[in-house]
């Protein structure tokens, strides 16, 4: 059974197949597959990776940290998906909160609905809610998944639809813009399989504490550690490089052009 889960080791040949497939289309051309087909060069990608959730991790100050999922089966990767933690303006325009694509070889067989579900409290352990998700006008299979997933039509107009998606809430009328986002602390989050629902022990929230606060135990930011799939073993430790460049790292996400389920 798909789950969403950290990047692991595991993966590494399907992901590298998978990459292939992308690469057909034109995209990702800046991950260097001879590096990533590397063990060394795999473990410092992950670890690229996961550098990208914590607020502290050098970046330009157009990007925004971000925690990247992947959706796996076994050994067999699917897709991944970005839960970018905050909104620039860039951001609300093109991209949102959250970012998701398929496989060219796995898509329209619902992987993208049900990765975008299982992503949704794990936005709101983030404190997201409601998350913002766009896709292309003329994308109806992306429109599909937003709106499965609860989406309501905010904007439309420069050739992109925006849709206000609640997390842990019921969906706002559409035509009423949300509030802006509130990152507090949340309830841990445990969410498995392709429905969503916080029933498995794939992934759990967790805070990071900064000392010396005057409230005393106060939250620097909420980042999202993961508990290793029990199908698959934890990733090797790496030494974190620039020779593989990650994934998306803020921009805009790559559902308009995959992403659709």
């Amino acid at each position: 059974m798909p789950a969403l889960v950290a990047p692991p080791a595991c993966v590494q040949a399907s992901f590298l197949a998978a990459l292939t497939e992308y690469q057909r289309e034109g995209r990702y051309r800046d991950l260097d597959a001879r590096t990533l087909a590397q063990p060394d060069g795999f473990a410092a990608y992950l670890d690229e990776l996961a550098g990208e959730a914590v607020p502290d991790t050098p970046r330009r100050a157009d990007i925004v940290p971000q925690t990247t999922l992947w959706w796996v089966d076994g050994e067999r990767f699917l897709g991944r998906l970005s839960i970018r933690h905050r909104l620039t303006d860039a951001l609300r325009q093109f991209g949102g909160h959250i970012g998701y694509d398929v496989v060219p070889s796995a898509r329209r067989r619902g992987h993208a609905t049900a990765m975008l579900a299982a992503a949704l409290p794990l936005a709101a352990g983030l404190g997201i809610d409601p998350a913002l998700v766009t896709c292309d006008v003329d994308n109806r299979a992306s429109r599909n998944v937003i709106e499965r997933n609860g989406g309501r039509l905010w904007q439309a107009d420069d050739g992109k639809l925006r849709f206000w998606v609640p997390t842990s809430r019921p969906a706002r009328p559409a035509d009423t813009a949300p509030p802006a986002p509130v990152h507090a602390p949340n309830r841990h989050q445990h969410v498995s399989g392709d429905t969503g629902q916080p029933t498995g022990d794939v992934y759990r929230s967790m805070p990071r504490w900064r000392p010396g606060s005057p409230h005393g135990r106060a939250w620097s930011s909420l980042t999202l550690a993961a508990v290793p799939a029990p199908h698959c073993s934890a990733r090797p430790r790496g030494t974190a490089s620039r020779a593989a460049t990650a994934w998306s790292g803020g921009r805009e996400p790559d559902q308009q052009r995959g992403g659709s389920g």
